[in-house]
C-alpha cells in the first residue's frame, strides 16, 4: 500500500513573502505535498522583506496564520489544505520624511534635531531615513534646509508622506534599527 500525498497550498499577503514546510523554504503562494494524516510543521519567518523580484518595499513582521497557529506551529495533513500566512508593516520600518527626531511629526524642532546631530555629534538617528528631508540618499545641511522650506513654503512632503510609510527610493540609509 502507497502513501497517500495531498497537496497544501500556501499563501502570504503580502505575496511573495518566505514560507516554510517541514524546514523547506518556499516563496508563496506554494504547494507543499504531504503525507495524508501526518504532522508538517509551517513556519513564517519573521521579519523579512519582499525578495528580488517581487513588487513592493518594506519589512514585515508575522501577524496571523488563517488557522489562528503561531508562527511556527504543526497541522495534521489532510485533503484541500490551503492556509494564509498575514504580515503587517515592520512599524520600525515606516517613518515620516523629515520628522528625524521620530515625534511622528514634521515640525521646526527636526530641522534643529538634525543641525544639532551633523554640527555638535548629538545622538544619531535611529532612522536615517527620516532625517533626510530631500531624499537624495545622505544627510547633510542640505536636510534641515528642506524641512524647513516645506514647513514655511508649504510644499508638498517627499514620499513616503504626509502618512508613515516605506521609502520608495532604494538607497543607502534605513529603518531597521526601530
Amino acid at each position: 500500500m502507497g502513501l497517500n500525498y495531498h497537496p497544501i497550498r500556501l499563501e502570504s499577503q503580502p505575496s511573495g513573502l518566505r514560507l516554510t514546510a517541514d524546514g523547506v523554504s518556499l516563496l508563496a503562494p506554494a504547494l507543499y505535498q504531504g503525507v495524508s494524516g501526518a504532522q508538517v510543521d509551517l513556519g513564517a519567518p519573521s521579519p523579512q522583506g519582499l525578495p528580488a523580484g517581487v513588487s513592493g518595499e518594506g519589512r514585515y513582521v508575522f501577524k496571523s496564520w488563517s488557522d489562528g497557529g503561531t508562527a511556527t506551529h504543526s497541522i495534521t495533513v489532510v485533503s484541500g489544505l490551503t492556509y494564509i500566512v498575514a504580515f503587517e508593516p515592520d512599524p520600525g520600518a515606516l517613518f515620516l520624511r523629515g520628522d528625524s527626531n521620530r515625534d511622528r511629526t514634521v515640525d521646526i524642532s527636526d530641522a534643529v534635531f538634525t543641525l544639532i546631530v551633523l554640527f555638535t555629534g548629538g545622538q544619531l538617528w535611529v532612522c536615517p531615513d527620516s532625517a533626510d528631508a530631500n531624499d537624495d540618499g545622505q544627510v547633510d545641511i542640505t536636510d534641515p534646509i528642506a524641512t524647513l522650506l516645506r514647513l514655511f513654503t508649504g510644499a508638498d512632503p517627499l514620499p513616503p508622506g504626509p502618512e508613515p510609510g516605506f521609502d520608495p527610493t532604494a538607497d543607502g540609509l534605513s529603518c531597521e534599527q526601530g
